[in-house]
């Protein structure tokens, strides 16, 4: 039997400057006077080669990722070389944040050629949030562009399976492995827990983020509902991915911090008959 000798193990440790620090315990933080946060993302990281991470960022409610600088460059994604065996840090600013409370999330992709897909895009995808506090920021607070769409799905008993898949058929027996414009598929939703939360749904058409809207995910269940891609979404690109991110419906959990659930699949190939 061949082993894959490239396994990869890696660690995330998310250290902000003191100065932004309310409470470490229940991820809570403050920004600067201008609406400003530095903090340091270390990736540790075990394989057998370099890899190359992307590195971007999302404000809850809102459909696109924020901008932020490293090294003096801003933009909203940043690409982190990882060496075979130790770690790097990666030192980060978001800046203007809209005065308010919030939740930041930071997520990690291994970076994909996106003119060559491989046949398994699994990807590894790191997650980490924080609630933000931003007090006497110039920036006005985003307006939320969630748009609520109807699913007209159905719930079934939840399974042991991958919470987050896209099947060809209703009865979820034909996996996806690429899509096209203009087909129909089945997202299956599984919720493992025994408690329900509302999510919003995305899709990262490369490394673009497109939020689909909201959805409410039943106590130990699973949610199914057909999606179409169109045309003018896949465009030009070469792989998608879904996230969900989840609030969970109940008291706030025992250590005080706003807990989340996220949910990914797997990279898919975007296929063309041309």
């Amino acid at each position: 039997m061949n082993q894959d000798t490239n396994q990869v193990r890696r660690g995330f440790l998310f250290l902000a400057n003191k100065e932004y620090i309310k409470d470490f315990h229940t991820l809570s933080y403050k920004s600067g006077n201008a609406g400003q946060f530095t903090a340091t993302l270390r990736v540790m990281h075990e394989t057998e080669k370099v890899e190359k991470i992307i590195f971007y960022a999302m404000l809850e409610g809102e459909g696109t990722l924020l901008e932020f600088s490293v090294a003096g460059v801003k933009k909203v994604h940043h690409l982190v070389n990882v060496p075979r065996h130790g770690e790097v840090d990666f030192v980060f600013t978001f800046e203007d944040l809209p005065p308010g409370n919030h939740i930041i999330y930071l997520l990690t992709e291994d970076y994909l050629n996106p003119f060559y897909i491989e046949e398994e895009c699994k990807g590894h995808i790191g997650f980490f949030y924080f609630a933000i506090q931003v007090e006497n920021a110039k920036k006005k607070s985003l307006a939320n562009h969630v748009e609520l769409f109807e699913y007209n799905g159905h719930t079934c008993q939840n399974d042991k399976g991958v919470k987050l898949t896209l099947f060809k058929d209703k009865k979820m027996k034909k996996l996806v492995e690429s899509v096209c414009s203009g087909s129909y598929y089945y997202l299956a939703i599984n919720n493992p827990f025994d408690f329900e939360y509302d999510a919003n749904l995305n899709v990262l058409v490369n490394y673009e983020l497109n939020q689909l809207g909201k959805i409410m995910i039943p106590p130990s269940s699973k949610v199914v509902f057909p999606i179409i891609l169109s045309e003018e979404l896949l465009r030009d690109k070469q792989s998608i991915l879904f996230l969900l991110i989840g609030k969970p419906i109940k008291e706030p959990n025992e250590y005080g911090f706003p807990e989340r659930i996220r949910f990914i699949s797997k990279r898919l190939e975007v296929f063309r008959l041309y």
